[in-house]
């Protein structure tokens, strides 16, 4: 979402340094009649923007392709609700998605119709990264929307889809007074998922859904970094001039994939299990060391078929699936087999074996090696009688025999030749990662730490192993700052690092830290860097939490800070401890001249489904009981006067 409104922002900037004329015309009598038809329909008082209408009819195109035709009424509240009534968005890149038709009509308070104009339509690229080639959006947008102008928009495009399957969203961030998903595909069924979890009842009349009053998505903190666990239909449906691919069960998607996996990435045939790690060790360190993650897409399947591992071995560089397939080639040479696994990573809401089958659940692919017997290695997981060893080729700053600590409680899709196993991750396969910050110096009457810090990082907590060299130390200091939470007015100057392949990195610093200690109506207190502050309730008042909750995984993190300061001071609290088994921290200070403190604090990631609020709720408010004295209290320095 966040990325969403930053690409929206840009495009409205760009269309607001221009002078763009404007096109009369009439509203459209498909608009007209929708606004009749609800015409004596009240919005809900708390919205600042009213969606009448949005309605997606899904038909059959050329070529195996699909038709989508969207038609949205919305009308603006007030003036909050301008900017998301003005504007209209398709996601898809143009290899993907023609855009045949886009036409806008904006009436405003006077009753005066104004068409969109073409000028109004950019296409901006949502990519976060650099590395990723093709992630775009087209915007429509209108000027000159205020409190109480109609705005409607009507869409055309030609989708191109490697899986006989689509899903639609149901819900926004306004709410909705008709919502119609109307499915015109041959043989198409529609699963509606989570619906019950939200109270939506929708009417269904063979492959159309209608929902009345949808609520809309409020915002709301700690919830699941996942679509999917919104409310979504699931659109089943066959081409019959298309090749068939199985989604009826994980099984036969597996084997699918399996055999898709196999062919295009041309390894060798000739292969067996695994016997000794002295074989593979070379060739997955070569890999490792030599091929760099970037994606490069140019049709919908190469979202999900590899290129040929010859072919990454050559270019040097792939996706996930790449990877693994260059690995399987370079292995195969050895008489090594790599087999594909389908996995789900950072994403809350994750697959297994219980939900439904789509494609759409999976973000990554990983590696299995059949192994002819255990190899003592914390990666290892059995499928019966089979032992296998789980590798992440992108996974630079993780060891052979270990995996990246994203995989984390999940559950991954092996993928056989005519079938495929769901296997739980050991919790054993992750590395142990810790974070400690060792704080030296003095603070100035201007409460101004100037001294010397020393990070320390095990595992891979900081990211700096993903390197395949030493990073620069402009990279060293923005991880610190990632990963302690450090200001940018504190000025860092960091020492050259080391090669960063052992369990440990040292990374020290010079440091010149503004209002390290800083004075609030209660007292003196540490940067919010090392002491985070209070914590928050999960719903407003009057306003029942509405979505999952998400309690994120904190690394376990130590400061020790042994600093002179200018004024002595005595902590409220020298030493209390806290846990109730998903978060701890304790705390220890001693009063003086000379501050002594060390705060530890970690937690593990906790999930409350939108049926479990209840708990979740009545867990953070125990969680908010026991900080929040902690902070106010425990944390807080007094001056001692002589």
């Amino acid at each position: 979402m966040i990325r969403r409104n930053f690409l929206v922002l840009n495009a409205l900037l760009v269309l607001a340094c221009q002078v763009l004329p404007v096109r009369a015309g009439a509203f459209p009598a498909w608009a007209e009649a929708v606004l009749q038809e609800t015409q004596l329909l009240v919005p809900p008082d708390d919205t600042d923007m009213w969606r009448i209408l949005d309605q997606t009819v899904i038909e059959p195109g050329p070529k195996g392709k699909i038709k989508v035709k969207r038609r949205v009424v919305q009308r603006v509240i007030n003036e909050q609700g301008v900017a998301a009534a003005s504007m209209y968005l398709i996601d898809g890149n143009a290899d993907t998605t023609k855009i045949k038709r886009l036409k806008g009509w904006h009436r405003n308070s006077l009753n005066r119709v104004a068409t969109l104009d073409r000028q109004n339509i950019v296409t901006v690229s949502q990519a976060e990264i650099d590395k990723l080639s093709h992630d775009e959006a087209t915007i429509a947008v209108f000027e000159k929307v205020g409190p109480n102008s109609i705005v409607a928009f009507e869409s055309y495009e030609i989708r191109e889809t490697l899986f006989p399957q689509d899903l639609v969203f149901m819900l926004g961030h306004f709410p909705i007074a008709k919502r119609i998903i109307d499915v015109r595909l041959p043989t198409a069924q529609i699963t509606p998922t989570h619906f019950d979890a939200w109270g939506l009842t929708p009417t269904i009349n063979d492959n159309s859904l209608t929902l009345l009053q949808t609520p809309a998505i409020q915002s709301e903190p700690l919830v699941p970094d996942s679509p999917l666990s919104l409310p979504h239909i699931i659109i089943n449906f066959q081409d019959p001039e298309a090749a068939t691919i199985p989604l009826d069960q994980w099984s036969t998607l597996a084997a699918w994939y399996y055999e898709t996996f196999a062919a295009a990435s041309a390894a060798p045939q000739k292969v067996h299990a695994l016997s000794d790690l002295a074989i593979l060790a070379p060739i997955y360190n070569q890999q490792i060391d030599t091929i760099t993650y970037r994606q490069r897409y140019l049709t919908p399947a190469r979202g999900w078929v590899p290129a040929s591992g010859e072919e990454v071995q050559r270019r040097k560089y792939g996706d996930c699936k790449d990877m693994v397939a260059g690995l399987r080639y370079q292995a195969g040479h050895a008489g090594v087999s790599v087999l594909p696994v389908l996995a789900t990573v950072f994403r809350e809401e994750y697959p297994n074996q219980d939900a439904p089958v789509s494609f759409a659940t999976f973000n990554h692919l990983i590696g299995a090696i059949p192994l002819t017997h255990s190899l003592g290695l914390a990666a290892e997981v059995s499928v019966g009688t089979q032992r296998y060893l789980l590798v992440d080729p992108t996974a630079k700053g993780t060891p052979l025999g270990r995996l990246p600590d994203a995989f984390r409680n999940r559950h991954l899709l092996l993928c056989l030749p005519d079938d495929g196993r769901w296997v739980a991750v050991p919790e054993q396969a992750f590395e142990e990662q810790k974070l400690d910050a060792k704080v030296m110096g003095s603070v100035d009457e201007n409460n101004t730490l100037t001294g010397g810090i020393i990070f320390t990082s095990r595992g891979n907590a900081l990211g700096l192993r993903d390197a395949s060299d030493v990073p620069d130390l402009e990279e060293v200091e923005w991880a610190i700052r990632q990963g302690f939470d450090i200001p940018g007015s504190a000025i860092l100057n960091v020492a050259p690092l080391q090669s960063p392949t052992s369990d440990q990195i040292q990374i020290i610093c010079q440091v010149q830290w503004p209002s390290f200690i800083r004075y609030d109506a209660d007292g003196y207190r540490l940067p919010t860097a090392i002491v985070p502050l209070k914590k928050r309730v999960l719903e407003k008042r009057g306003r029942p939490r509405q979505q999952a909750i998400r309690v994120p995984r904190l690394t376990p993190t130590t400061w020790h800070i042994t600093i002179k300061n200018h004024q002595a001071l005595a902590p409220g609290a020298t030493h209390t401890e806290w846990s109730d088994g998903t978060r701890w921290f304790s705390w220890q200070a001693e009063a003086g001249p000379h501050l002594n403190v060390t705060f530890f604090q970690k937690g593990h990631t906790r999930i409350f489904t939108k049926q479990e609020l209840a708990a979740g709720l009545a867990y953070w408010e125990n969680y908010r009981n026991n900080y929040n004295p902690f902070y106010r209290e425990a944390t807080l320095f007094r001056a001692i006067h002589p």
